[in-house]
């Protein structure tokens, strides 16, 4: 039965070995480079010009991949060659190249977090209010086209006043209300009704505003190739997002804070004066508009960057929904030869205000009538870039506000791993030591089932995909400690045993008998610890909690199972243990 339990024991260690090794490796810091319209020989030019070491160059049909030793490399590179045209380059984290065999088997590194690899850190507020505000006026309009009423206004942009009719019984007035729109309550007094949206369906805003604003965001950032990202819910109207590999925060704010779109006006007649908006171009010039939108950017299905045929120059192509492709077509049969604009949209917060900026990005004359396809330019390559980025990822439903934003550096990541795993070498060392000195053969046993416990551990955690942080580590850390007390609890019963007992199998049985209750208590309390850490905590807590829970699963089993399972085999070859 023992020779049954330790070739079990030896398979699983085996296993967790092969899930582990990926780690040694990592990951390799990437640039991507799609769709380059440059030769080979350009591209290995600028690198070669730039000073800076690459560990490998791959070149396919579709993509040019450059793999470097370190981040900081990486994105000294990317600032190099991000503007040169006629190449669209993203940053990346790829695995590395030695564990492809690995990747059969699934066997891939742990991903690690914004701490260890570098990045930025952001946590955004939702602007709920505004949407609330918007759900009011909504109200108040269909309130007065539908009943004709003319005492009736906002007050404090969060009520509806309404002057009762005299003519009418109150109570049927107040019948009427409710009947028209249910997501209100209604209070009445004696010469006013008062509507007052109600909790629970400002509740369903803010929950919708959530989940729209987190997808959005998401889409964003998928486009934009950052990988591992981490975008969570912090409370009822804030998100905090990690991009591991990007450094440029104000471009990450850029992205991820704007709420843009398209309009598409034709320009006013010499003469014509009313329903006239005015905007200004990119060179700062006053054009008089037509008030009237032809279509909007919420009629966008995809946009992409590139460059227009006639002069090369970037551009971004717009793919429009059917019912938008008929009003254009319509509009544009009817007005060739005259011109119309296109306007770059976007809210933001300023001063804790929302604020909307305009501007006409482009004019053209209209030579044909237009589709559900066409192309917009008057931009540079990164404009084009990041306008087909927000119109492909949709419009945020409100405005985002940066209330909390943290650059890590990738030099200071790459510290963080080198003395981290320092650390833990140090500890396993600094154990083992103390634990041959103490107790001999026995301090021996429990090294093996340390190490045991380590690799099973960092196994399991490369096979569920857990992000490592410092906080992570810190977990592993600390489990190690853990571990060795249970092994101390158990040899320090085997050794009161062997005052009072002869037999080595009644002493080992005996010592583990009585070290388990204390074992099982202190490991279910410190689970249950680390269960509520993980439900109430966010980030680093969440990640220790994580690597707490599975390091005291796996210490249970490397003490109460791996030692057990040394202990006896030794005892059948009778071999002195003590």
């Amino acid at each position: 039965m023992t020779y049954k339990k330790l070739n079990i024991i030896i398979i699983i260690f085996i296993i967790s070995l092969i899930y582990s090794y990926p780690n040694i490796y990592g990951e390799d810091p990437a640039i991507i480079i799609k769709n380059y319209q440059i030769t080979k020989e350009e591209i290995n030019e600028n690198i070669k010009n730039s000073n800076i070491k690459i560990k490998s160059i791959k070149y396919t049909n579709k993509e040019l991949i450059i793999r470097f030793f370190s981040t900081e490399e990486q994105f000294l590179m990317f600032e190099k060659i991000k503007n040169i045209k006629n190449i669209d380059a993203y940053q990346n984290i790829l695995n590395s190249e030695k564990i492809k065999y690995f990747e059969k088997i699934n066997a891939y590194p742990m991903k690690l977090g914004l701490d260890l690899r570098g990045g930025v850190h952001l946590v955004t507020k939702i602007n709920t209010k505004q949407t609330i505000e918007k759900e009011i006026k909504e109200t108040f309009k269909k309130i007065k086209r539908i009943t004709k009423i003319k005492d009736i206004e906002i007050k404090n942009n969060k009520i509806i006043k309404i002057l009762k009719n005299k003519d009418i019984d109150s109570i049927k007035q107040i019948k009427f209300l409710t009947g028209l729109d249910e997501k209100f309550d209604i209070k009445n007094e004696e010469k006013y009704i008062f509507l007052i949206l109600n909790k629970e369906y400002k509740k369903e805003i803010k929950n919708n505003i959530m989940t729209k604003t987190l997808s959005v965001l998401t889409k964003r950032l998928n486009e934009l190739g950052i990988s591992e990202t981490i975008i969570q819910r912090n409370g009822t109207n804030k998100i905090t997002i990690d991009l591991p590999g990007i450094q440029n925060i104000e471009y990450a704010k850029n992205i991820l804070g704007k709420t843009a779109t398209l309009d598409f006006m034709l320009l006013a007649e010499k003469n014509e004066k009313k329903k006239i908006k005015t905007l200004y171009d990119k060179e700062q010039r006053k054009i008089k508009l037509k008030n009237k939108s032809i279509i909007k950017g919420e009629s966008i299905i995809y946009a992409s960057s590139g460059f227009e045929n006639t002069f090369n120059k970037p551009c971004v192509n717009i793919k429009i929904n059917e019912n938008a492709a008929k009003k254009l077509n319509k509009t544009t049969i009817k007005n060739i030869g005259k011109p119309m604009a296109i306007i770059y949209k976007e809210s933001y917060i300023k001063d804790n205000k929302e604020e909307i900026r305009e501007e006409i990005i482009s004019i053209a004359k209209i030579m044909s009538p237009l589709n559900e396809q066409f192309q917009i330019t008057g931009l540079n390559i990164q404009e084009s870039k990041n306008l087909a980025l927000l119109l492909r990822s949709g419009s945020l439903p409100t405005t985002l506000s940066i209330i909390e934003e943290k650059i890590i550096g990738p030099s200071l990541g790459e510290d963080n791993i080198k003395n981290s795993i320092k650390s833990l070498i140090l500890s396993v060392i600094i154990i083992a030591l103390f634990m041959i000195i103490k107790y001999k053969k026995l301090g021996l046993i429990s090294t093996i089932a340390l190490i045991t416990n380590i690799t099973l551990m960092i196994s399991i955690m490369s096979i569920l995909n857990v992000t490592l942080t410092l906080s992570g580590i810190a977990g592993i850390i600390l489990t190690i400690g853990m571990s060795i007390d249970s092994n101390i609890l158990i040899f320090e019963r085997i050794k009161e045993e062997s005052k009072i007992n002869s037999n080595i199998n009644v002493i080992t049985k005996n010592g583990f008998n009585n070290a388990l209750s204390s074992i099982i208590d202190a490991n279910i309390t410190s689970l249950l610890m680390a269960l509520i850490l993980f439900l109430i905590g966010a980030g680093p807590i969440k990640g220790f909690a994580i690597a707490l829970s599975l390091g005291i699963i796996t210490s249970i089993y490397s003490s109460l199972i791996v030692t057990k399972s040394i202990i006896n085999f030794l005892i059948e070859k009778n071999i002195k243990i003590t």
